[in-house]
């Protein structure tokens, strides 16, 4: 039967915390850093789109004519990515016309 020493990990009973560390220290670090970022880019997202949304909301208040909302509804197609055929006209307001 090998001799079990103290430094060898998969032989080891109990925890070490040095050794787990020398050999995944890196890796956590590197994944700390990783969730930081992805949660900074999804915060700031996030804030953009509250932001523009209460621009549309606030735009949406002062339409009083048929040509506002067109040229609201024309401005979020394009920020959906819409193809120019597809948006409604002001004949076409409300009954089952989509988006896109």
């Amino acid at each position: 039967m090998a001799q079990q020493t103290r430094t060898d990990w998969s032989f080891s009973e109990q925890f070490e915390p040095d050794l787990f560390w020398q050999r995944h220290g890196k890796k956590i670090i590197y994944a700390i850093v990783a969730l930081l970022a992805i949660g900074a880019v999804a915060y700031v997202w996030q804030r953009q789109q509250a932001e523009e949304a209460d621009r549309m909301a606030q735009r949406l208040d002062t339409a009083t004519d048929p040509q506002a909302l067109q040229s609201i509804i024309h401005d979020l197609s394009r920020q959906t990515g819409c193809e120019g055929g597809n948006t409604p006209t002001s004949g076409d307001i409300f009954p089952d016309w989509p988006l896109c």
